[in-house]
């Protein structure tokens, strides 16, 4: 269904031009438009709108997304029903209100230093050599050279794949960002570069970007389905994982003479940017922060694991883009305490919001991030 859709497209097209079709015979479930259901969310009141439309991406098909009946968006639409005669059933569930999971993020406070000093242990890893090869190399990529290199992992005796994207011809060790993807990284099997489209203009401005393959994602397929936080050992073993690929990952940037280890920023895509309220926390090497749609996650993980606890210890520049309507996390009450919350001084973090959704115009995304980096990762 998903795969043959009209997501990440240009506009709309014809109904049943697609191929996308599901085992009963109905046709572009997933893409071309959303679809309004009638079910409200609670507490907002909102209505759910799902399969996803031409210009979301790929795993809206299987989100739950919902927002104010009266968004006019050029993706938005319905299906329309043609009953069967005699058949005037209703099933209570079609009027049944959704509860979504609610924190109040101003009534919380988080854990002391001396307790986080103990959660900040579960991140420690002994830096052992990473034994690194390269893999494959592709020169003439849309991010420039494309270099595929595999280090050891900080666990398991694994191997954490890198995908290092340089320009194709620089002076002297190039500033570095980190990717940390969106959730779409959990449901497909393999990275595709042309999922870095959204940030392709950062090799052309000058910097290096490398993707690790963090645990559960791509081929480093594990339990783990979701990205939304959950009270389990499996999630925060899955979240110190992360940080320790994160760590790894500047290991090896701190390997390299065409790489400059004093200018590493993290850039965080939707999950990734949720999970910018914690990384950065715990591995200090990352000098500035670009999060894209990001906010606090309703869901309540286990103490070591909860944002709400790392947020105040992130402390580098930090730039937050989002959009004002955004179902993920809503502006007031996940966008503006994560932001608030951040440990960052004033003059050095900054949060800016776009009409629209789950996303950010793209020229406002290069715009501000290039100015960001540029002001963060310079020289000297």
């Amino acid at each position: 269904v998903a795969p043959a859709a009209n997501l990440a497209g240009t506009g709309t097209v014809p109904v049943g031009t697609t191929h996308s079709v599901n085992r009963f015979g109905v046709h572009d479930l997933a893409g071309n438009v959303r679809e309004w259901i009638r079910n409200e969310v609670n507490p907002n009141r909102q209505r759910f709108i799902l399969g996803g439309g031409w210009n979301d991406p790929d795993y809206a098909f299987a989100d739950a997304y919902a927002q104010s009946a009266w968004n006019r968006a050029a993706s938005n639409g319905f299906r329309c029903l043609h009953e069967i005669p005699g058949d005037d059933a209703r099933p209570d569930a079609l009027d049944r209100v959704i509860d979504l999971p609610f924190r109040d993020y101003a009534a919380e406070s988080p854990v002391g230093d001396e307790v986080f000093q103990f959660f900040l242990r579960l991140f420690l890893y002994d830096r052992a050599p990473l034994n690194a090869s390269v893999d494959a190399e592709f020169p003439g990529t849309e991010l420039g050279h494309h270099r595929i290199v595999t280090v050891d992992a900080a666990y398991g005796g694994e191997r954490l794949p890198l995908h290092v994207f340089r320009p194709p011809k620089h002076d002297g060790p190039l500033p570095v960002v980190i990717v940390f993807p969106g959730s779409g990284s959990l449901m497909r099997n393999e990275f595709d570069p042309a999922e870095l489209r959204r940030v392709n203009y950062l090799t052309k401005a000058g910097y290096a970007v490398i993707l690790p393959i963090y645990q559960g994602t791509y081929q480093r397929k594990t339990a783990i389905k979701a990205d939304t936080p959950e009270a389990t050992a499996a999630y925060r073993d899955h979240l110190v994982m992360w940080g320790k690929d994160l760590g790894r990952t500047v290991d090896y940037v701190e390997s390299r003479d065409d790489l400059d280890a004093s200018r590493i920023a993290y850039f965080g895509l939707s999950w990734g940017g949720q999970l910018g309220g914690i990384l950065p926390a715990v591995e200090k090497r990352i000098r500035a922060n670009v999060l894209y749609v990001a906010g606090f996650s309703f869901q309540r993980p286990l103490p070591e694991a909860d944002a709400i606890n790392y947020v105040p210890r992130v402390t580098q520049p930090t730039l937050m883009l989002n959009g004002e309507l955004d179902f993920y996390f809503p502006r007031e009450t996940s966008q503006r305490p994560m932001f608030e919350r951040l440990g960052t001084p004033d003059e050095h973090k900054s949060w800016k919001t776009y009409p629209g959704a789950h996303s950010v115009p793209r020229v406002a995304l290069v715009q501000e991030s290039l100015a960001w980096l540029e002001r963060y990762l310079a020289k000297g």
